[in-house]
């Protein structure tokens, strides 16, 4: 894929390290990306987003994320052909349901939570993360918890 436009969404006031990363990444892949880091903003240009087409967008907000589940940005069409959402839980969010529905390539948000993992491993111990472990073993937390979760609502 030969992406050109980037639209990077964050609800937070300040920048968190993973955004910059994500910036960062953006910026050494040749890219310019449009940052919007304030939710108020993000409400007010919701509509333009929706009616333009977007070669990636990476959601960085709690919209969507337990336990609030139920609410996405975007009402009808997600205006991307890649979509990445940050949130983790639930694995699969409405955001990327919707998205992979319409055809955009999904990447969930477990993908940069166990990124950050491992990297905070090597940090803290010196050595190689078990990113295999890790995986499996936030897989099956998370899928327990919305399992629970699940429970608790019937």
């Amino acid at each position: 894929m030969s992406a050109t436009r980037v639209k990077v969404e964050s609800g937070e006031h300040h920048p968190h390290r993973s955004l910059d990363t994500i910036l960062g990444l953006i910026s050494q892949a040749g890219l310019s990306p449009r940052v919007t880091n304030r939710a108020s903003e993000i409400f007010r240009r919701l509509g333009e987003a929706e009616a333009r087409m977007f070669d990636v967008l990476v959601h960085a907000t709690p919209v969507g994320m337990f336990p609030r589940a139920h609410q996405c940005f975007f009402e009808d069409r997600i205006p991307a052909k890649m979509v990445m959402d940050m949130v983790y839980n639930p694995l699969e969010t409405l955001l990327l349901r919707r998205a992979r529905e319409q055809g955009a390539e999904v990447i969930s948000g477990l993908e940069m939570f166990l990124e950050q993992a491992v990297r905070q491993f090597e940090i803290w111990t010196g050595k190689p993360a078990p990113a295999g472990d890790m995986l499996r073993a936030v897989t099956i937390a998370l899928q327990d918890r919305a399992a629970a979760q699940k429970h608790e609502k019937s």
